[in-house]
């Protein structure tokens, strides 16, 4: 499975009318291509808040050809014409590849998305690792945890995409999380295997 996403950052004006942009467009791209498509609120994103659409396909090829149905489509043009006027930051893709663990049925309405870029030559023992932590973390949690790596967007990028139905299950996950041993040795021993600093950003569904 894949999991493309395009983000815009947003400068917090016209809150209500750009919300309302970014769900339509995803409305619009559902009925024209067939594939449930989510608009999200973006916070601590280190470009900086703003607003992001997602998609799952099982192939790049799926997406490819969603994005030719979406180009010949005048009223996705108007959609995203519109989304465009109201958050004109340019928009940033990715397409991630899900290497292990799960993302749900259907996404939550949290996600916790933590990402960090392999170190150089520990590509390999890094997507070892997040498979690891994803499936380790979802047993001791009890939430959806994915790993994923990218395949489009920042080179060695993965993350740990964790998955909520309410901010009380966030808080309870993040409580368990600090006191479970393994879990943290885990973290610790992974540590060398990525580049800089790893940055968390928080996402909350809105369709």
């Amino acid at each position: 499975m894949y999991l493309f996403s395009r983000m815009r950052v947003h400068n917090g004006q016209n809150g209500g009318s750009t919300r309302a942009a970014f769900v339509n467009a995803a409305t619009v791209a559902t009925k024209v291509t067939g594939i449930q498509t989510f608009t999200w609120q973006v916070s601590y994103h280190p470009m900086g808040n703003g607003w992001m659409t997602s998609a799952r396909v099982e192939t790049q090829a799926q997406l490819e050809d969603a994005w030719a149905k979406l180009a010949a489509n005048s009223e996705m043009l108007d959609a995203m014409e519109e989304v465009a006027r109201l958050a004109p930051s340019p928009p940033v893709d990715n397409i991630a590849r899900i290497v292990g663990g799960s993302l749900g049925d259907r996404p939550a309405m949290i996600v916790r998305a933590t990402i960090a870029t392999a170190a150089p030559g520990q590509m390999g023992p890094a997507v070892g690792w997040l498979v690891q932590m994803a499936t380790a973390g979802s047993a001791a949690l009890g939430v959806p945890i994915a790993a994923s790596m990218n395949v489009a967007g920042t080179y060695g990028g993965m993350a740990l995409i964790s998955s909520y139905e309410s901010a009380e299950q966030v808080d309870q996950v993040a409580d368990k999380l600090m006191v479970d041993e393994s879990l943290q040795q885990m973290i610790a021993d992974g540590a060398h295997l990525f580049a800089g600093e790893s940055s968390q950003i928080m996402l909350r569904r809105m369709n």
